[in-house]
């Protein structure tokens, strides 16, 4: 059976208002059956988190689900995607065929300077994001405004049929959308129950479409949060002005919202002082009676923020929870992939090996020890032997030092004044010599595939070397292992580049796979 609700709009104040509208609509959809299935579409992943656990309280929650919008437009759209062949547009996908249209529009008009530029490429990607919510007739206006949004257009119409194989986030809301209408979704809301929105802001128009559809259908309704401030709140009102064909707009009942104010304001000497008042204001808070659960830290630059307020917390020994500051890039992981492929960008480059010894856990080969063991010794050794860079290089000049100190050994042997010990650590650096060479023969043996081979052959050959090279993974603690995982997980993505670029370099894949690096590495701590 179709769960109905009331299709209205509840504009609530913030905090324990909203929260308590929420719990009574989800009281009502469940009054005939306690089983009786409800979602909530909720803003973020832990505010999801945040309200099944508060909503659950000592009485329990059961068959309440909450997701996302993008999480729900795909649930109920994405079969729809599948019918017409289409997969989700992945970030890899999209950057790659941002990558293949600057290439190709390379010298031509104002982009065209910096076409290969990374950080346009980035920039390009939230600019097409927002694009794809206009509609025809208003990319065309947007185009004759100026002639670098001019451009920008035209990328985008390129890239938008570059990656018709795949669907967007606002395709994919509008397909759910037109399946809500066209009454072809009706398992699929039987499974979802009613369907309340509870404080998401900034629906797309698709997203809106999809909320409008639910509305008329008799299984959506919407709680939209209130600042008590007229010009933040405009935003909320506009949404339930546009929204009011489908929802109707409940009476008030709730006092009206109190504005939030601070209650104090810190001058800081630096960064370290202000973060570390912050922590003494939440010690003073928890001695207060209110737990750690309830207390959040809000910055708006990640740098330096999130690494510091994460130091400082953990000295004062309080338990954290919220987006890890590291990305995929600087854990172990990454930064051994990442500085394989610049040792053979740079030819082996002396500096270059010794440093990714030095900072990533590599072993010595397959089934060897950790080559940092040996650092400070292959350190002299390549430094004495004259090594700048070129795999003849680390051949003929460390095999010439690795005579040499073979020969002295040989000759001071015959000097009654020699120590053992001499002679033994002049043959230890002739042998740790011939253990460099084999080291890094094995590297360059392994080369990778040829310039413009398919993705796929890059990926299997880089999926190679880290699993050669990478000491013993399955010790690393659980954070990198998972990072480790999600590494391999990236390089198999990268495989279906093939359909967007048929081929590829070992700079361009260099490129690709930093870009997708950049994600998060996870997240710290345990919500609640």
């Amino acid at each position: 059976m179709k769960i109905v609700i009331k299709p209205q709009i509840y504009l609530e104040p913030y905090g324990p208002p909203a929260r308590d509208r929420l719990a009574q609509l989800v009281a009502e959809a469940k009054a005939s059956d306690p089983l009786a299935p409800v979602t909530v579409a909720v803003p973020t992943q832990y505010s999801g988190l945040s309200l099944r656990r508060g909503l659950a309280g000592g009485r329990g929650l059961l068959n309440v689900r909450f997701m996302v919008v993008a999480r729900l437009a795909e649930y109920l759209g994405a079969p729809a995607m599948a019918a017409q062949d289409k997969q989700p547009l992945t970030p890899l996908v999209e950057l790659a065929a941002i990558r293949s249209i600057a290439g190709e529009m390379a010298g031509h008009g104002l982009l065209g300077g910096v076409a290969h530029h990374p950080s346009l490429h980035l920039f390009l990607r939230d600019t097409f994001q927002d694009l794809a919510r206009l509609a025809e007739p208003d990319l065309n206006l947007l185009a004759l405004e100026a002639a670098g949004l001019a451009q920008t257009v035209e990328w985008y119409r390129r890239f938008r049929e570059r990656t018709r194989p795949y669907y967007h986030r606002e395709e994919v809301a509008a397909a759910a959308a037109e399946v809500i209408r066209s009454g072809s979704a009706e398992t699929t809301l039987r499974d979802l129950g009613g369907v309340i929105f509870f404080l998401v802001q900034e629906l797309s128009p698709a997203e809106e479409a999809m909320a409008r559809a639910l509305g008329e259908s008799g299984c959506g309704a919407m709680i939209l949060g209130l600042t008590g401030d007229w010009e933040a709140d405009q935003a909320v009102q506009n949404t339930a002005a546009r929204l009011s064909t489908a929802f109707a707009l409940a009476s008030p009942d709730a006092p009206p919202p109190i504005k939030p104010g601070a209650d104090g304001i810190l001058s800081a000497s630096d960064v370290r002082e202000e973060v570390r008042w912050v922590v003494r204001r939440m010690m003073r808070l928890a001695r207060e009676g209110v737990p750690f659960h309830r207390m959040a830290a809000l910055y708006r630059q990640a740098d330096p923020y999130a690494s510091q307020l994460r130091m400082e917390l953990g000295l004062a020994g309080i338990p954290m929870a919220g987006p890890g500051p590291t990305l995929l890039k600087n854990t172990p992981a990454g930064r051994l992939l990442l500085g394989l492929l610049d040792i053979v960008q740079e030819d082996f480059r002396r500096g270059t090996v010794m440093q990714w010894i030095a900072e990533t856990p590599v072993q010595s080969g397959p089934g060897k020890s950790l080559a940092s063991a040996e650092l400070s010794r292959w350190e002299e050794v390549s430094r004495k032997a004259g090594v700048v860079h070129g795999i003849d290089q680390w051949q003929h000049r460390v095999g010439l030092y690795k005579a040499r100190l073979e020969k002295w050994a040989e000759s001071i042997a015959q000097l009654e004044e020699t120590s053992p010990s001499q002679i033994r650590g002049l043959k230890d650096r002739a042998e740790g010599a011939g253990r460099l060479v084999a080291f890094v023969e094995g590297l360059a043996e392994r080369k990778p595939p040829a310039d413009r081979s398919r993705w796929r052959e890059f990926g299997k050959w880089a999926v190679g070397m880290v699993e050669d090279y990478a000491h013993e993974p399955a010790q690393w603690p659980t954070g990198h292992q998972a990072s480790y995982e999600r590494l391999l997980g990236v390089l198999e993505e990268m495989a279906e580049l093939d359909s967007v670029e048929p081929s590829t370099t070992l700079a361009e894949f260099r490129q690709a796979l930093g870009e997708a690096l950049e994600a998060p590495a996870g997240r710290t701590g345990t919500t609640g």
